[in-house]
């Protein structure tokens, strides 16, 4: 598809190159520039040693760059890519670490490209597809790719990541992007020292505006709040939904006497006139607690939990009123425990000392392990393991579990890797259902292959899918599209079980050890079980029973139909042996 024409020599004038960019090219009696210009590409080869590009005639109008003398240079072409994306071509082709073994290694990237310079507005999506080849030594030498304008298809993604990243009944960001810019400021914060402040605000009647106008009615009221809220708020200030009934506020530049300046602006707003709702005209305040940064929270849980603990202590007077986080807070109401758990978890994720403990899933029939259950663990900088029970509540509280099951996956995909026999079942917390990061993860962890994925099953809870049974239902079917099996855990724990499992295409269900532990003694959790059994059988889906104890329960768990048995009977989780690969996550 590219012009006939030969690589030019370092030397070659800038007519004589301008000339070569714009001739058209023909292959085999077909006129590239015309089928090019048909589907809105634009061809190019590229000499890397001489730097020289040459690019097919169609350029100019596809993608509206003003000097094409500007582009016949590599170097030249560099200089049009946005600043965020400048050094991300040359990683790409230049510095990927591959080698050309014969065949050229092909590439795919977007960018953003400024078609009339860095100096001025104008700005187009790219998305480049091409191939470079190696010299003798395998390092790259010459480039031929294509250019694709995808404005459209950029408005489309950014679209599904505003989405995926804000709340939807006020707009604001949602809790997994307000933590990240938390802890980004909190990190600014520490190296700058400029004061700033988090807030957490709450509707004070909210569940009184629930119970006796209905949720619609209260979230016409949440919405309204929010957005006074926001018009408060400054140009580079953040706020967003943190859960219910609670908006987050990060205020910059902010010094203690200003916090109650602030606060006092934003109760005022919300205070100042009634709200107009679809039945009637409804009054609401808010209160609000706050911490200041980086004085008193020196990482995003700190934070949270410190600006909890002061909204607690705000609620408990009157209402419409702030309260800043002092030291001594903690201390009296046993919160200093979760601050020291959160700052634990994050301490060891980030020296790596998250350890997995696998335990066996056995046939009910024979015995042998089917499969094992990834358990998360926390390796103690004094050897001790600290299982998940002491710090996954927390974490989940805090928004931390959407990093343990990152790590929770790449060890799980490590195992796999490592062993072509082994099968892992994991789960996965509420936040990672709705985290399109994750399954971008889990696909380049796993690069599609059918042979890694096939042996991952995920599991979620029913109290999780049932929470929004709509968005488990879309997580389900991409994990199943990738390859991996799904796993219902928990299953009879909520209140609604039957009636949803079949709206979720799960393969597995897990019956809640709360009905096996003391299965062999109550008779109404042996005819529970043995109903479920049965509901799953019938919707084809295998079944696990949790927390088997002795060969009495197995024996009759078997009777009763269940497929796999997992508890201390058949052993206790081991932690699985090290190292294990850190896989990379690009």
């Amino acid at each position: 598809m590219m012009s006939k024409t030969l690589p030019l020599p370092t030397g070659t004038p800038a007519d004589e190159r301008t000339r070569v960019l714009t001739q058209p090219g023909t292959l085999g009696g077909l006129d590239t520039l015309e089928i090019l210009s048909a589907i809105h590409d634009v061809a190019f080869q590229w000499d890397i040693a001489s730097d020289v590009m040459q690019w097919q005639g169609n350029v100019q109008p596809e993608l509206g760059i003003e000097n094409l003398d500007g582009i016949a240079t590599g170097v030249g072409f560099q200089l049009l890519i946005g600043t965020e994306h400048a050094g991300l071509r040359h990683k790409c082709i230049c510095d990927s670490g591959e080698r050309d073994t014969g065949a050229g290694v092909a590439y795919q990237l977007q960018y953003r490209l400024l078609p009339a310079g860095r100096r001025r507005a104008k700005q187009i999506w790219i998305e480049e597809r091409g191939r470079w080849y190696g010299g003798l030594d395998g390092n790259p030498r010459r480039v031929i790719g294509v250019l694709r304008v995808i404005d459209q298809q950029r408005e489309e993604i950014d679209r599904l990541r505003h989405l995926s990243e804000h709340d939807d009944l006020t707009g604001l960001m949602n809790r997994r992007l307000l933590l990240r810019g938390l802890e980004s400021v909190i990190t600014e914060a520490g190296v700058t020292k400029q004061p700033c402040v988090f807030m957490l605000a709450a509707v004070n009647n909210l569940a009184t505006i629930n119970k006796t106008f209905g949720f619609d009615i209260g979230d016409e009221v949440l919405a309204t709040v929010a957005e006074r809220l926001r018009g408060q708020m400054r140009a580079g200030d953040i706020i967003g939904r943190y859960s219910t009934n609670k908006i987050a506020l990060v205020i910059h530049d902010c010094e203690a006497n200003g916090l109650q300046a602030v606060a006092r602006r934003l109760m005022a707003a919300v205070r100042g006139s009634t709200i107009r709702s679809s039945t009637s005209e409804i009054s609401t305040t808010v209160s609000i607690g706050a911490v200041q940064i980086p004085n008193h929270a020196k990482t995003s849980p700190t934070a949270v939990a410190a600006a909890l603990e002061a909204l607690e202590e705000a609620r408990l007077g009157r209402q419409d009123r702030l309260i800043c986080y002092s030291p001594g807070m903690l201390a009296t109401r046993g919160r200093q425990k979760t601050i020291e758990t959160a700052e634990s978890v994050l301490t060891a994720l980030e020296e790596q000392r998250m350890r997995v403990a696998l335990q066996s899933i056995v046939d009910a029939n024979t015995h042998q392990t089917a499969f094992y259950e990834c358990l998360i663990r926390i390796l103690a900088k004094d050897g001790t393991l600290i299982p998940a029970a002491q710090f996954v509540p927390v974490a989940e509280q805090l928004g931390l579990s959407r990093m343990i099951d990152q790590r929770v996956l790449e060890l799980s995909v490590s195992l796999v890797k490592a062993d072509p026999n082994i099968k892992i079942s994991f789960n996965v917390s509420s936040l990672t259902s709705s985290d399109p990061e994750w399954l971008i993860l889990l696909h380049k962890l796993t690069a599609g292959d059918r042979a890694i994925t096939r042996r991952l099953t995920v599991e979620i809870t029913e109290t999780m899918a049932i929470a929004d049974l709509d968005e488990t239902a879309a997580f389900v079917d991409v994990l199943k599209e990738i390859g991996c099996s799904v796993a219902l855990d928990d299953f009879g724990a909520g209140y609604t079980s039957f009636r949803n499992l079949k709206s979720l295409a799960v393969d597995m269900v897990k019956l809640d050890g709360a009905f096996i532990r003391n299965l062999k003694d109550d008779k109404a959790n042996r005819i529970f079980v043995k109903s479920m059994v049965a509901l799953a059988k019938n919707f084809g889906m295998t079944t696990v029973a949790e927390m088997v104890g002795d060969a009495e329960t197995a024996d009759i768990l078997k009777n009763a139909g269940v497929d796999y048995l997992q508890g201390y009977y058949f052993g206790k989780p081991q932690v699985a042996p090290l190292p294990l690969p850190i896989l990379p996550k690009s």
